[in-house]
């Protein structure tokens, strides 16, 4: 070749572009650095630089339309790639080469056909993409279903792969999202099968999916959830006269997974919530509307787990360790009864019955617990959902009617019940019935081998309003333990004065704290238990929980005060000397508010006489309020005798014009109430 063919031939590549000269070739590796350029540095994949073929199928009949406008090169644009089909995957193209990128082809009947793309890009090289799929003259339409839940209240997490179709395999099936419901998709079609969306505003939405198999045909599902960063859990309905409906919750802080106290900022208040009863909201000037705190005693039953796989796993003696934490964490308003399960021949029962969580209780509920221990029990077949099932039907504190204590089940457990009569969904129903909310922990679990003993375990808490918690270690338990007392302790009461007087009604109840949106219903009927005077206001006494050295306390309670009351007056006496205080927290007669307390002393004896004590204020107590009033000590152990008394009608009248008051019995052998 002389100098002049030289110069021709290099014009000509410098015509004909990079695209075609060997320098330019991304398959080749020159050995030079040339920076970032495309197919130049391909990080050791021997596929970079190289065309891809892909295609998608749509089917009508049993015509399939190909199309595969989705190839790439880094060689040349997709307009310039060649493509050619083989309809059957026989090893013989039907088409010749050709850059138009859709096809279509008629097949003879219904069956499983498999396709084959080739493409050919202008560097000459070569890519192959085979599909199967199956092909009917009559096609059936695809199901359509998803899960969501909800992450940290706010943000949906949406999975559509239980999706199906008869013809076409899950992953050629397309969906959609309608996020809000308006009617409006919010994607694009796409196989991926999940997604994610995060709302700015709580509230109530129906999140719709479409799906959509190979044939085009759709089906629609949807869903109705919540965006909230707040969630009310094991919520209940108690009423009594006059007229008082109480809903009793706990609620959750989703954003950071913790119950809400009354420690938080900002502080949870009455005017967070909107009461309506059958649809029609309750104005606060129309009834009282108040939010209380702890004010329910709590029943806890403790089920412990003897088992045998229990010991093979050393979680034995980590458990009691736990349970005596627990124990400790309660304060003197829990009563806790502790029971066991080891063997299904007789191995459950009762250690000890409900205790309440004094200094000495919760010595008492240890020790028992240890000397249970202490002892050998046989291991063999469990049923685990026939003990707790045997808990919430033969418990006397877990009565049918509710009367608004606060119970509950904490349960540990590996989570295998080999023979129990009872299924989780009678379980849960009879303990939702009573208004028993269950903890579970899994404990060792073992999902190779019982693969539903998580999903069981789970199952049983959340649908009763209690919670779950895996605990892989078994040093992990005392935290379990100290989340679960935190969480069953933070329990709150919003009551208010129904305005029916006949009928079954459904109160419901919106929260709207921290911008959220969070709801609780139950349903009442007005009936004589729950008719009354509004006039009349209720009063209570009975002993206290805890009584100072050598004495003994009894507290004087309202079970409800009507309209304008401000003051009141009682007797106590006693064998031994009694004296009538106000206390200074939990009490509706708060010292701070401006309420005193005098006796009524007669020529300067103190105490008085005759036993007579004024309570007043110059502000009125808020209507259909409840809750202490005052305490009276007795310097006397061993339940001594007292007796407390209101004046006469014309007293009465004197001090409250047309209305009244009058003591309930509860029933204490303790009091003398006339």
């Amino acid at each position: 070749m002389n100098r002049n063919h030289i110069l021709v031939l290099a014009c000509v590549l410098f015509l004909l572009g990079p695209a075609c000269t060997p320098e330019a070739d991304p398959s080749v590796d020159n050995g030079a650095d040339t920076g970032a350029g495309p197919g130049t540095d391909n990080g050791g994949d021997p596929t970079a630089g190289l065309p891809v073929a892909t295609f998608t199928i749509k089917k009508s009949g049993l015509r399939g339309n190909f199309d595969a406008s989705g190839v790439s090169s880094p060689s040349c644009a997709a307009d310039q790639i060649l493509v050619r089909w083989d309809y059957t995957n026989d090893g013989t193209f039907d088409t010749d080469w050709t850059d138009e990128k859709t096809a279509v082809f008629t097949y003879p009947g219904d069956g499983k056909y498999s396709v084959t793309l080739e493409i050919k890009d202008t560097a000459g090289q070569t890519d192959l993409a085979t599909r199967s799929f199956t092909i009917t003259k009559v096609n059936t339409s695809p199901t359509a279903a998803f899960n969501v839940s909800m992450v940290k209240g706010m943000t949906a997490s949406l999975d559509a792969s239980s999706c199906s179709d008869l013809e076409d395999p899950v992953e050629d099936l397309a969906v959609r999202w309608d996020f809000d419901g308006d009617g409006t998709y919010d994607t694009d079609w796409t196989t991926a099968k999940t997604a994610e969306h995060t709302y700015t505003t709580a509230g109530e939405y129906t999140v719709k999916l479409q799906v959509r198999d190979l044939n085009m045909a759709t089906r629609n599902a949807s869903e109705t959830i919540v965006a909230s960063p707040i969630t009310i859990r094991n919520s209940f309905i108690t009423y009594g006269s006059p007229y008082m409906i109480a809903l009793h919750f706990r609620m959750i802080n989703n954003l950071t997974g913790q119950v809400v106290t009354p420690d938080d900022v900002p502080a949870l208040t009455r005017e967070h919530f909107t009461i309506s009863e059958g649809n029609v909201p309750i104005d606060l000037s129309e009834t009282n509307q108040l939010l209380y705190n702890g004010k329910r005693p709590m029943y806890l039953a403790l089920l412990l787990d003897f088992t045998g796989s229990m010991y093979d796993a050393g979680g034995v003696t980590p458990m009691l360790e736990a349970a005596c934490a627990f124990i400790d964490s309660q304060g003197s308003t829990t009563h806790v009864s502790l029971w066991a399960f080891w063997e299904r021949q007789g191995g459950a029962g009762q250690i000890l019955d409900f205790t309440r969580c004094t200094d000495s209780g919760k010595t008492a509920l240890k020790d028992s617990l240890d000397a249970f221990a202490a002892t050998y029990h046989d291991r063999g077949a469990t049923e685990v959902w026939d003990v707790i099932k045997q808990i919430v039907d033969t418990t006397e504190e877990f009565p049918e009617y509710d009367t608004g204590i606060n119970r509950g089940i904490v349960f540990l457990s590996d989570g295998h019940d080999t023979t129990s009569k009872t299924s989780v969904s009678a379980l849960i129903n009879a303990a939702r019935k009573k208004a028993i909310f269950i903890f579970s922990v899994g404990l060792a679990l073992r999902p190779e081998e019982y693969p539903s003993d998580e999903y069981d375990l789970k199952r049983i808490a959340e649908d009763t309003g209690g919670l779950y918690f895996t605990v892989n270690q078994v040093d992990d338990l005392s935290t379990v333990f100290n989340q679960m007392s935190e969480d069953v302790n933070a329990d709150w009461t919003l009551s208010y004065i129904t305005l029916k007087d006949f009928g079954t009604h459904k109160a419901r109840v919106l929260c709207t704290y921290l911008h959220g949106y969070t709801t609780m219903e139950g349903k009442f009927p007005v009936t004589n238990d729950v008719r009354g005077d509004i006039k009349k206001g209720l009063l209570l006494a009975y002993p206290a929980l805890d009584s100072p050295a050598g004495t003994t306390e009894y507290t004087l309670y309202a079970g409800y005060i009507p309209r304008n009351i401000a003051a009141f007056k009682v007797r106590v006496t006693s064998a031994d000397p009694a004296t009538l205080t106000l206390y200074d927290t939990d009490t509706i007669c708060s010292p701070s508010d401006g309420w005193t307390i005098s006796p009524d002393v007669a020529a300067g004896e103190d105490p008085p006489a005759d036993g007579w004590y004024t309570l007043s204020c110059i502000s009125f107590l808020e209507y259909g309020a409840w809750g202490r009033i005052a305490r009276c000590t007795v310097s006397a152990t061993g339940a001594p005798q007292v007796t407390f008394e209101l004046p006469d009608a014309q007293g009465q009248s004197d001090l409250y014009g047309d209305k009244t008051f009058v003591f309930v019995k509860d029933g204490s052998a303790t009091l003398t109430v006339p």
